[in-house]
């Protein structure tokens, strides 16, 4: 199923990303996201809440100005680990109490809720 979905990032978050890349020697942006995103579904706290454009609402009210001016694929960002990634995501999601209502999450198969 081809999603349709970009995460968008600010200018803060791609110099970060410049340095990272440069300090690890991998060639992607997508890479290290794609590890970002594991190591935050690892951290047991829970996640904030975003709205559209990438900002957190905390950074939104703080108005430190840091737009979302740049953003990466879905599709580019998972590649071949999209249905480990959407699993992921989605225990996630019910472990915080949230509702298996996206269709994207409802048409994966093999997945049953566990209650």
């Amino acid at each position: 199923m081809p999603y349709e979905v970009n995460i968008r990032y600010s200018q803060k978050v791609r110099d970060q990303l410049i340095w990272l890349k440069r300090q690890t020697g991998l060639q992607h942006y997508h890479t290290l996201c794609r590890w970002g995103l594991c190591l935050s579904l690892q951290d047991p706290s829970p996640a904030r809440e975003y709205q559209q454009g990438g900002d957190s609402i905390e950074r939104q009210t703080q108005g430190d100005g840091a737009e979302a001016l740049h953003e990466i694929s879905w599709m580019r960002l998972a590649q071949e680990y999209t249905p480990i990634l959407e699993l992921m995501i989605r225990k996630r999601l019910l472990d915080e109490g949230g509702e298996d209502t996206q269709p994207a999450f409802q048409a994966m198969d093999g997945w049953e809720k566990n209650p």
